[in-house]
C-alpha cells in the first residue's frame, strides 16, 4: 500500500496502537449482551480453533484471522444484517478495510486469500460468533437467539463450501450441552 501524498510514515508505536485499539473494538453493539466481546477476543478464539483443527495452517491464514476485523477501529463494527440486506456496498467496505490495514500495517500483505483459505476464515468467523452466542445463552441471554438461528441457516446454506473440519466442529458444538467444563480434580462428579 502506498502512502498518500503528504502522509508521514507511521512510527512503530502507531502501528502497535492501531492493532491494540482495533482489538479493543466492541462487537455486537446493536444487541444487549452480558459478557464483553471484543475484536481481540474474537480473533484469539478463531486462532485457538484454527490451532486445534489445522495446526500447520499457513501464515497467510493466521495473519488474515488476526487482521480481518482491525479496520473496525476506524469504521466501526458493521452489523451483518446491514450487509445481508444490501444497505452497505460490501465491495467498497472491503476496499476501505484493505486500505486501512495497508496504511497502518506497512507489512500487511493485501494479497487476497485463495478460495480454500477464505472458506477457513469465513467458517471460523461464523463458528466463533456462534460459540459466543452459546456462551450468552448459558448465562440466560435470549437476545442472541436470532443470531443463533441465522447462523444455523447460513451454515446449512454454506455447508458444502466450508472445510470439512469446520463443519465437523460446528456439528459437534451443535450437539453439545455447552456446559462449563469441570474444574481439575472434580471430573468424577459429572
Amino acid at each position: 500500500m502506498h502512502r498518500m501524498a503528504g502522509e508521514k510514515n507511521l512510527e512503530l508505536w502507531e502501528q502497535v496502537k492501531y492493532v491494540r485499539e482495533g482489538g479493543d473494538v466492541k462487537r455486537l453493539h446493536t444487541i444487549p449482551i452480558i459478557k464483553s466481546y471484543s475484536v481481540g477476543q474474537h480473533c484469539f478464539n478463531m486462532l485457538g480453533m484454527l490451532r486445534i483443527l489445522r495446526p500447520k495452517a499457513p501464515a497467510e491464514l493466521i495473519w488474515a484471522i488476526l487482521e480481518h476485523d482491525l479496520p473496525e477501529r476506524m469504521i466501526g463494527d458493521m452489523p451483518s444484517p446491514a450487509k445481508w440486506f444490501g444497505l452497505l456496498d460490501t465491495a467498497a467496505v472491503d476496499a476501505v478495510e484493505e486500505e486501512l490495514n495497508g496504511r497502518y500495517l506497512p507489512q500487511y500483505n493485501a494479497t487476497p486469500l485463495d478460495e480454500y483459505e477464505k472458506s477457513w476464515l469465513d467458517a471460523l468467523d461464523m463458528i466463533e460468533l456462534y460459540c459466543f452466542c452459546l456462551d450468552e445463552v448459558m448465562l440466560g441471554n435470549k437476545n442472541v437467539s436470532t443470531i443463533i438461528s441465522n447462523i444455523h441457516h447460513i451454515f446449512e446454506e454454506l455447508l458444502k463450501s466450508y472445510p470439512a473440519e469446520c463443519v465437523m466442529l460446528f456439528k459437534s458444538i451443535q450437539g453439545s450441552t455447552w456446559e462449563i467444563l469441570p474444574d481439575i480434580g472434580l471430573e468424577h462428579l459429572r
